[in-house]
């Protein structure tokens, strides 16, 4: 429901003459931000994300920023199969390899 509600949220701020800008480190998240929500621009956070978002705002910075996946997850108020990718154990975890856009990770789950 968070998720539908974040669409929708994103959809009546862009009737309101709002953009979207979406900031990750790995483009296939990004690339996904596009088609999800779908955000105006995206922004590789490694490549100088300051002088990319003044930038893309003419220099104002956002007026409002999402960031509440998490809390909703924990919540259960979304549905995360459609884009957590892999899930391993603890003991199993790999992050730096999952840091690597060639894997391929949108979202990873770590099962404690």
């Amino acid at each position: 429901m968070v998720r539908q509600e974040l669409q929708l949220y994103m959809k009546f701020a862009k009737l309101a003459g709002a953009r979207g800008i979406a900031m990750d480190i790995n483009e296939e998240r990004l690339a996904y931000c596009l088609r999800w929500a779908p955000v105006d621009e995206t922004i590789n956070a490694l490549n100088n994300p300051l002088d990319r978002l003044l930038e893309l705002t003419q220099g104002e910075l956002p007026t409002v920023v999402f960031e509440k996946v998490m809390q909703a997850m924990a919540a259960g108020h979304i549905d995360t199969d459609s884009y957590i990718t892999h899930r391993c154990p603890l003991d199993a975890m790999i992050v730096e390899s999952w840091l690597k856009p060639e894997t391929g990770v949108i979202k990873a789950m770590v099962e404690l």
